[in-house]
């Protein structure tokens, strides 16, 4: 029995750890698929049961799978600590009123430096603020910020007064 119990912290305890110390955005990021998979399943479920829909079963459980390969994915970011961050204020939104899922952002360092990202039209950021984005790190010569499929997660820094 012992042993058992020995093996499971050693699984577990890891992985507490590293979920610990995950930013908030990310772990909200998993909460929220997790509910979405949780109510398209029972809801799939549901009509299935109640209607004798077994195609809008069948539908509702690929699309759960779909989601909990993506939660898994980023479950793995997580563990594995595969995301980098970037602080900066924001000088510049661009295009955020045009047709599209992505606007531009251009995003002073604190190191000088001015980089443009990507960000999805459902995070919100105000120029002037201050903000830590998340992406997975990426390849290429443009780098791993202008490619949206990169893109984590924005999360807006506390203002020292």
């Amino acid at each position: 029995m012992n042993k058992i119990r020995e093996r499971v912290k050693e699984f577990f305890i890891p992985i507490l750890y590293e979920w610990h110390e995950a930013p908030g955005v990310l772990k909200n990021k998993i909460y929220i698929l997790i509910g979405l998979l949780l109510i398209v399943f029972l809801a799939g479920l549901y009509a299935g049961l109640k209607y004798g829909a077994e195609d809008f079963l069948t539908l509702s459980a690929c699309l759960s799978l779909a989601v909990g390969f993506k939660v898994f994915g980023i479950f793995r970011v997580i563990m594995k600590r595969n995301y980098c961050s970037m602080e900066g204020v924001v000088l510049k939104v661009k295009s955020r009123l045009r047709l599209g899922q992505f606007y531009r952002v251009t995003v002073l360092q604190e190191d000088g430096t001015v980089e443009t990202l990507l960000i999805d039209k459902n995070w919100q950021v105000n120029e002037g603020g201050s903000y830590r984005f998340f992406f997975r790190p990426g390849s290429g010569n443009l780098g791993a910020f202008f490619y949206p499929d990169n893109f984590l997660g924005v999360e807006e820094l506390e203002k020292c007064e």
